[in-house]
């Protein structure tokens, strides 16, 4: 029989021409095989693999060496330390989004109660992380894909927090307008498409509706703050994550439909503007709202 150690270098070798890092991936892929964490793993390297668990790891092996994203491979994926199922539905959580997550928490008051708007939810990633922390809101997760939130409402529950987050499908701010108009939120997130098209469809594995913003990525930013100036009432605080160089371009759109608005940018590990961040003013928008 063939030993974790012997099999873990087995991996590292074959796995080299997919990712810049075979070790790790060799690692998490025969702990998902096993069944165990990459922590068992390396403490005990010469216990000898079983055929099905051998079996296992091969398949999920295949699935890398064709290319699908390691996330994928797993069927979950690690985001501020929440570890949240993830299938081709949603977008897999990335690292700079976590940006999103510390921008709102700087605003909210730990002991705030009240709603938060998450906007474009996905794997519900954000508003998990933000209920998680945040133990008085309440979080309104929307999202145009069905199938995403069934994702999202996994993985609110497998962290017990299906009370505190509720999901609505639709588009945007729409699906909860009725809310809008009676409770004023204390902030709202939005990780909404920004790849601009021509680059979005050179991202074959992810959902082109999580990625897709258009010719320069702004689409459906613009859109959001269409709503935006339309339902929010003055005073809310609005955190959008945007792509490299998009900054001066969101300021000046969020500029176009709140005139006073002070914009301002949080940057990401890799000191990109990450997080796009104003309040709202006064406004009259196209849906009927006037703020």
């Amino acid at each position: 029989m063939v030993s974790r150690r012997e099999l873990r270098r087995a991996l590292r070798r074959r796995l080299g021409p997919v990712t810049e890092d075979p070790e790790l991936e060799a690692d998490l892929i025969l702990a998902q095989a096993l069944g165990i964490t990459r922590t068992d793993l390396l403490a005990h390297p010469d216990v000898p693999i079983a055929p099905d668990q051998l079996g296992a790891a091969e398949r999920l092996t295949a699935c890398r060496l064709q290319g699908k994203p390691l996330p994928y491979v797993l069927g979950e994926w690690e985001f501020y330390g929440y570890r949240l199922k993830v299938t081709p539905a949603v977008l897999i959580p990335r690292p700079e989004t976590e940006t999103l997550v510390e921008a709102a928490l700087a605003a909210i008051p730990p002991d705030a109660r009240g709603l938060v708007v998450d906007v474009g939810t996905g794997s519900g990633a954000v508003a998990i992380a933000l209920a998680g922390i945040r133990p008085g809101l309440t979080v309104m997760a929307t999202d145009i894909s069905g199938a995403a939130v069934a994702v999202a409402r996994e993985n609110a529950a497998r962290y017990g927090l299906e009370g505190r987050v509720e999901f609505y499908i639709g588009d945007l701010l729409l699906p909860v307008k009725d809310r809008l108009e009676s409770s004023d939120p204390l902030a709202v997130v939005a990780n909404l498409p920004y790849v601009p098209s021509a680059e979005a469809a050179k991202l074959l594995w992810e959902p082109a509706i999580a990625l897709d913003g258009g010719p320069d990525g702004l689409d459906v930013i613009r859109r959001f703050l269409d709503q935006a100036s339309a339902l929010l009432p003055p005073g809310v605080k609005v955190f959008i994550e945007i792509g490299y160089g998009q900054a001066e371009a969101v300021r000046a759109e969020v500029r176009r439909r709140f005139p006073n608005a002070a914009v301002s940018f949080w940057p990401d590990l890799a000191g990109i503007p990450r997080v796009a961040t104003f309040a709202t003013g006064r406004a009259q928008g196209p849906l009927g709202r006037t703020s």
